[in-house]
């Protein structure tokens, strides 16, 4: 993905489950859950950004977070550790919602 092109971060449990068919769309890909590592997520994207930082400085800096899969930066070894599945201990203090953005959800025709 080029230096101009939008970050793309992507996540959530079918890109955990195998995250190499998507990789070549995705900047980095979470893996597992965010929450544990979202506020230095956010931090890091939020402070770069002040910078006006370019995207391979904002990677450069993701990878350093567990559970972040950056396929630009990955190394091509077999022999490098496995990236390592995050788990959220409590989803109590995540904020969540779920929408449906369609006046018929259910609308069968």
């Amino acid at each position: 993905r080029s230096e101009d092109a939008p970050l793309v971060l992507m996540g959530g449990p079918a890109v955990t489950a195998n995250p190499e068919p998507i990789a070549a769309f995705a900047d980095a890909i979470a893996i597992g859950e965010v929450e544990p590592v979202e506020a230095q997520l956010r931090e890091i994207l939020q402070e770069l950004g002040k910078r006006g930082a370019g995207k391979r400085a904002m990677l450069a800096e993701l990878v350093t977070l567990p559970g972040l899969y950056v396929p630009s930066l990955a190394p091509s070894d077999e022999d490098s550790p496995p990236i390592k599945r995050l788990y959220a201990e409590s989803l109590d203090e995540s904020v969540t919602s779920s929408v449906i953005l369609t006046p018929h959800p259910y609308r069968i025709v």
